[in-house]
């Protein structure tokens, strides 16, 4: 059985089940960074996905954007 709580309509699970459910659906964010949002979020589940798929998708995004930069200045040098 989980730890799972409902507060006026917020989701939260017990801290060690919840870090590594998030562990496991953020493989490339860092632990810490997990962490931090979770407890900022006082172990609210729903804000918790929300903030680190913001963080994620932020990340994903300048990932590209360098990509892309550099792919553009490769084809300018040649």
């Amino acid at each position: 059985m989980t730890a799972l709580s409902q507060r006026s309509g917020v989701t939260q699970l017990e801290f060690h089940q919840a870090m590594n459910d998030f562990k496991t659906m953020f493989p490339e964010m860092d632990e810490d960074v997990i962490e931090v949002v979770l407890r900022a979020n006082n172990g609210a589940v729903d804000a918790t996905i929300d903030q680190l798929l913001a963080m994620n998708l932020d990340s994903e995004n300048e990932r590209l954007r360098a990509e892309l930069d550099s792919t553009d200045n490769n084809e300018v040098c040649h």
